[in-house]
Parts: structure tokens; sequence; C-alpha cells
């Protein structure tokens, strides 16, 4: 070991070593769940902007002209799902983290991005919204899919980036205010709000330092330079067939992908190209947990497993095409906290 002597080793030993870093846990996770869960409760009042006012008034007119009474039914659902009673949802919200033992210091929403700023016995805690269906802004930020440079080395989706960048200042600004130095920052999010939690967990700077981020459901964010720079745990937990950890696809699938349209006549090279333009790159980062597949609202069974082929995950979303509905229960966050629950329970009584 004649090459320890070398320069450079005792500048590493100067540097101070992490130790508020944290291995992954599974009651962590499940706590991590719940409070992903409930930064879906929709705290943010509600503000119907003039263009999709607009959008509405028009649509009504057309379908009461039209006679499409059915129509008429289903659109007046939809805009009926947008009105909510965000006091009574801030109230929840408050409730549900009191049993978890658990305090609401802040919340973000600024232009379609959403978080809660929580403190537990342990952590303080930063839990992102993800995609809501009402939202166009957050079905926006998922579809803008085309890698950006970003600042702290790397290439990263430009709609993820952009949804963090709303909320970055007012976070910052949050967390310097926090006074317990004894605990540490946990960063949290499912589907969306696991992109930007990925994100926060490379670029946010807290003086009791980042101890790991959980995500739930979450797509690829950036590629492998941007992943490689992270020092924060990534854990991330993958459901059964949930396939949106799938997409952006990364670069083996999307070679493969690229190749079949390229033999497209006449339009074929041009998707070629601006199809790898855009998405050529992606990469997950972290450890990934899959949570196996369970008949639904059964998950006493449900196994932790390190690691799937994606032929496995494939073969799973191939079998539930027959019922498209399971699909989208497999990415619900309700079902990631149930089984992480069983898992956690199970874990415990092991010790």
């Amino acid at each position: 070991m004649k090459d320890l002597y070398q320069q450079g080793t005792k500048e590493l030993l100067e540097k101070p070593i992490p130790i508020y870093h944290q291995a992954y846990n599974d009651s962590t996770a499940w706590l991590m769940s719940c409070l992903s869960e409930l930064a879906y409760k929709r705290f943010n009042e509600f503000i119907l902007g003039n263009r999709v006012q607009q959008f509405i008034d028009n649509k009504l007119s057309k379908l009461v002209v039209d006679n499409s009474m059915g129509q008429l039914e289903t659109f007046v659902s939809v805009v009926e799902g947008l009105a909510y009673d965000h006091e009574q949802e801030f109230k929840e919200l408050n409730q549900s983290l009191a049993y978890l033992n658990a305090e609401l210091i802040d919340t973000f929403d600024k232009q379609g991005t959403q978080a809660i700023l929580v403190e537990t016995e342990q952590y303080y805690v930063l839990a992102f919204r993800g995609t809501e269906a009402t939202s166009i802004r957050d079905i926006k930020s998922d579809t803008n899919a085309k890698l950006t440079r970003c600042e702290t080395q790397g290439l990263v989706h430009s709609g993820f980036k952009h949804a963090y960048e709303q909320v970055a200042s007012d976070i910052t600004l949050a967390l310097s205010s926090l006074t317990d130095e004894n605990k540490p920052l946990l960063v949290t999010g499912h589907s969306l709000g696991g992109a930007i939690a990925v994100i926060a967990a490379k670029r946010l700077m807290f003086k009791n330092g980042i101890a790991a981020c959980y995500t739930f459901g979450a797509p690829r964010v950036g590629d492998h330079e941007w992943a490689s720079h992270i020092t924060t745990p990534i854990y991330r937990i993958v459901n059964a067939a949930d396939c949106v950890p799938m997409f952006p696809p990364k670069s083996g699938v999307l070679s493969l992908v690229s190749t079949l349209l390229s033999l497209l006549p006449s339009i074929g090279l041009k998707l070629k190209d601006g199809l790898s333009a855009n998405f050529r790159g992606y990469a997950h980062v972290g450890d990934m947990r899959y949570l196996s597949h369970c008949n639904p609202e059964k998950y006493d069974n449900v196994k932790r497993l390190y690691h799937v082929s994606l032929l496995f995950r494939l073969k799973a979303i191939w079998v539930k095409t027959i019922a498209p509905n399971r699909l989208i229960k497999d990415h619900s966050v309700n079902v990631y906290r149930k089984k992480l629950k069983c898992i956690a329970e199970k874990s415990w009584l092991s010790d």
C-alpha cells in the first residue's frame, strides 16, 4: 500500500464524511409514501385562468347548441372535479400529519409545482406533489421531455427542471429558517413529484445535510453524467407493472425504436433523428426496490425485490394490458403506501 502515501490522501482525509446519509429503511419508505400521498392534498386555492375559463365557456356553448347531452354531462362532471374546498383540504392535511406524529412547516405553490415541508421527530421532510390529471401545467411538465443542460453538470429533463425551479428559491428560504441542527432533510415524491425530488436532492443545499431521497413510480430525470454527480442516496421504489419509471426510454430501448422507425418510408429517418435528438441518454439514478405483483387489496404476500429484469417488468405490463385499469392502479401512490406498510410491518416483526 505504498501508494497510500501519495499526494492527495491527506486532502481527502481532511474532507468531512457525511454522517447524515441514511441507508434504506422499510419504515422510512412507508412514511415517505404517506407524505408523498399527502402532498396531493389540494391546499392551494384553485384559480381559474382566463384561457381555461374561455375554453370551458366555448365548450359548454357548443355542446348545448349541438344538443349533445351525454357529452355535456361528462364535461360538466370533469369541470366539477376542478372545484374543491382548499381550506378543508388544508385542515385534512394537518389532521393526517398529526396522526403520523408530524407537523406542517410550510407549503409551496407556484406555476403548477406544489410541495409541503414537514417536521417529524427525526427529520425534516420535503414532499413534492405528483402529476394531477386536472393540471395542464403538470401534464406539460411530463411531456416536455427534451434534455437540457443543468447547472450541476450533465443533461436533465427540461420539463422537470423547469418545474423544480418554480419553487426552488422559496424552498431554500424556508430551509434556511429551520432551527433544529440535529435533523437532516429527507426529500420524497410520487410520479412527477419523484422526478422533482431527485433534482432537489442534487441541487438543494441544507445546513444539516440531505439524508436521502425516496421516490415512488418516478420517471427517468437526466443522463448518465447528470446522475453520476448526485451524492445524496436515492432510493427509487417501483410497483409491479407501473410503467411510468420506464419513461423516458433509456438508450438501449431508444436505439431499438429508432432503428424500427428508420424503416418507415418517407418519414422514417426524420422521426428517428427527432427521437434521438430529444430523448437519447436518459438513465435512472439510485438503488431500486421493486414491489411484487399482488391481487387487488391483498398485499400481505408482497415482496420487496432488489432487482428484476426488463423482460420481467414488460411481461407484467403485457399481462395487465388485458385490464388497462390495473396498469393505472399500479401507479397509484395509494397502492405504494399500502404495500410498503405490509413490508414495514413484516420487517419490524422480524427484527
